[in-house]
């Protein structure tokens, strides 16, 4: 058995098997280190949403308010707060919104909804159905 260890063919066989074991593992090792940087990535990006979409709810709700507080209440108490003040209401409510939006949250909404404008009429629109 000792003379087959010896022989050139064999050595170099061995030589052979452990350069390919290599190469397969380095490319597994590889391909994991791949794997788990795109979780820590896809993980982060959730992140990231969640946290813009927790910021622009409370940012909608204080928007309503506001625009309640200095626009709305005074023209429901002068009975003026008709069909034409919704509309002017909302629109600030949304301007108020769109002022206090990172372009990042602004992307990052765009990219969820597609056109953050009429997201933001629902978001806002649904909020105040909500406090009715």
């Amino acid at each position: 058995m000792g003379i087959l260890f010896e022989q050139e063919w064999f050595v170099n066989l061995l030589g052979v098997l452990a350069t390919a074991i290599g190469a397969g593992l380095s490319t597994l090792i590889g391909l994991w280190f791949k794997r788990l940087a795109d979780n820590v990535k896809a993980k982060t990006k959730n992140e990231k949403v969640n946290e813009v979409l927790h910021r622009v709810r409370n940012l909608v709700q204080d928007a309503v308010l506001t625009v309640q507080q200095t626009f709305t209440q005074q023209l429901k108490k002068d009975g003026k707060f008709d069909k034409e003040q919704q509309k002017i209401a909302l629109q600030k409510a949304i301007d108020i919104i769109l002022a206090n939006l990172t372009e990042e949250a602004k992307d990052i909404l765009n990219e969820i909804y597609g056109d953050i404008y009429k997201w933001l009429e629902v978001q806002v629109e649904s909020t105040i159905a909500l406090w009715k």
